[in-house]
């Protein structure tokens, strides 16, 4: 580190221990303040077992007061699939699903424009804002005052709070607790926006993403990740404090969230994924990015490969193969069955040459055409499909699982689970409610939507419970596990009990949730919202059992 920049980085570490003081927020009369307004506070990567963990620790006395015992959590709230960072929080701000949104990847390749992108570097984490097709709850709120706190996915937001070189000099010197310290010491500035704009906010989003990246360097088990959880409390305690001395409380809702799971790796459990096809198929496999330029030159660029690998996901991996007219055309189902064991092996879901037998992998997906998905895992067989639910004499969609082969997701385990699964056709919040606790939760609807989008690959991979496409880091997320689909959340605010409890939602849910406790309504703004307000169910919830 050079002599300026470490001064730098002194002044910075010097100014943080200051930050964790009292925020005191002047609201002057002439501000006008909502009826009711919001306060999300995204903490990416805050591990669910984690958190628990912590808190019956009492290590996070924050986060007890306001939310535990002052909200409500909901007991199984299930991530986007795939979990990953990206595609979590375009669908925290839009209440729909990656492959409808269209972020299925902090990394993904789109075979028709033959462009790629990756979000996870400083020149590109921006980009997201200009790439999904749905409106954000910032664009469905424009007639009201909203904010984004250091918060990269914020199309649509009246107010950015952030300052790039303070960022960036965090994250070039690995002071990531800092910059969750940056995140809270913004509020102290909100009500400088409040005063200039006359009114305050109705939506304040603030962003933590030192958790994560903890997480990712020293693993979910590791003294940094807990000490950047702690942090995160001391600064929801500074906010709520804020809010409470400035008068705001009894008007404002409450929601803390995260985006995925962590899990930490297992040193033997790392499958390098273009390696083995590689190996086993002769694939000719490319992880590069897309050259900048016309289609001409990408066109070039990506002839020579019979396959792209995206593999910016950690524990989930998208694979691209070329179909026999060129990469605008997908390879028939039958030359991607082939992939997953070589030919003339006997096809035994046990075979050790088989794709999903690898170490490292849990399950194998397949886009089979419009509204299926093949699956395989070294447990079975099973084909997802969907269906418009008016067959049934209901609305939207439904959807089954058939087990052709063993039990694949594990979804047999009891009599009550394999009745399920063998009655067919259910809608999407019927499987939630019926997997949210089960080892691969939620799965069914959430396969077949992921496949909505071009960017989803022909297969993709999930990793297994301590498993990983990528070596280079500690702990990560992106599977299908629980271990990774599991977030937190909680409510809390006006006319909501504390101590509380409901059973499952998800990711999506949170937007149309925000928008019905506001008053704000949900107009049709070309794409329909996936997820559904559960704020009625808030509303009525059930103690927490003791």
């Amino acid at each position: 580190m050079g002599v300026a920049l470490a001064a730098m980085h002194a002044a910075l570490l010097a100014a943080g221990c200051a930050l964790d003081g009292p925020i005191k927020l002047d609201v002057p009369p002439r501000v006008v303040r909502p009826e009711r307004s919001a306060v999300v506070l995204f903490t990416d990567g805050l591990d669910a077992g984690v958190l628990d963990e912590m808190l019956a620790a009492g290590e996070l006395p924050n986060v007890a007061r306001r939310f535990v015992r002052g909200g409500v959590r909901v007991r199984n709230a299930i991530a986007s699939m795939p979990s990953n960072t990206y595609p979590n929080t375009v669908s925290l701000v839009t209440g729909v699903f990656p492959g409808r949104h269209g972020i299925v990847g902090n990394r993904w390749f789109d075979r028709h424009a033959l462009a790629t992108e990756y979000y996870i570097r400083a020149d590109t984490f921006r980009n997201v804002n200009q790439q999904f097709l749905a409106p954000t709850i910032f664009e469905r709120l424009a007639d009201r005052l909203t904010l984004a706190v250091q918060l990269h996915t914020r199309r649509g937001a009246s107010v950015v709070l952030e300052d790039d070189l303070r960022m960036a000099l965090r994250w070039m010197t690995g002071d990531y607790v800092g910059h969750d310290r940056q995140t809270g010491d913004y509020a102290a500035q909100i009500d400088d926006v409040a005063r200039s704009a006359g009114r305050w906010p109705a939506l304040t989003v603030f962003y933590f993403p030192g958790i994560d990246e903890l997480g990712h360097r020293f693993s979910t088990d590791s003294r940094q990740y807990r000490d950047a959880v702690r942090n995160a409390d001391v600064q929801i305690g500074r906010i709520v404090s804020a809010w409470e001395q400035a008068g705001l409380l009894e008007n404002t809702y409450w929601v803390l969230v995260s985006d995925h799971g962590h899990v930490a790796y297992g040193a033997d459990e790392y499958l390098d994924v273009a390696g083995w096809f590689r190996r086993t198929h002769a694939l000719r496999v490319s992880q590069e990015d897309a050259p900048a330029g016309d289609y001409a030159r990408r066109y070039a660029a990506f002839a020579p490969y019979d396959a792209y690998v995206a593999n910016g996901s950690f524990r989930g991996s998208a694979i691209h193969v070329r179909g026999p007219d060129g990469w605008h055309t997908s390879p028939p189902l039958e030359r991607l069955r082939a992939l997953l064991w070589p030919e003339g092996a006997t096809g035994a879901l046990s075979d050790p040459a088989a794709l999903f037998a690898q170490r490292g992998v849990e399950l194998a997906v397949v886009s089979a055409g419009a509204d299926r998905v093949e699956v395989y895992s070294r447990h079975g067989r099973a084909v997802v499909e969907a269906e418009s639910a008016e067959a049934g004499g209901g609305s939207g969609l439904r959807y089954r699982l058939i087990n052709e082969v063993g039990d694949a997701l594990g979804y047999g385990q009891t009599a009550e689970q394999r009745a399920f699964v063998e009655a067919g056709w259910h809608d999407s919040q019927a499987w939630l409610t019926a997997t949210a606790e089960l080892r691969v939760p939620d799965f069914v609807p959430q396969v077949v939507e992921m496949f909505r989008s071009r960017r989803s690959g022909d297969i993709v991979l999930f990793a297994s419970e301590r498993g990983t496409f990528q070596n280079d880091e500690r702990s990560g997320h992106g599977s299908c596990l629980a271990s990774d689909m599991r977030i937190t959340l909680f409510f809390a605010g006006p006319d909501l009990p504390g101590g509380c409890e409901i059973g499952a939602a998800r990711m999506v849910d949170v937007t149309p949730t925000l928008l019905e406790l506001l008053q704000a309504g949900i107009e049709d703004l070309g794409v329909r919202i996936d997820g559904r307000s559960i704020a009625p169910q808030l509303k009525h919830a059930a103690e927490m059992p003791s």
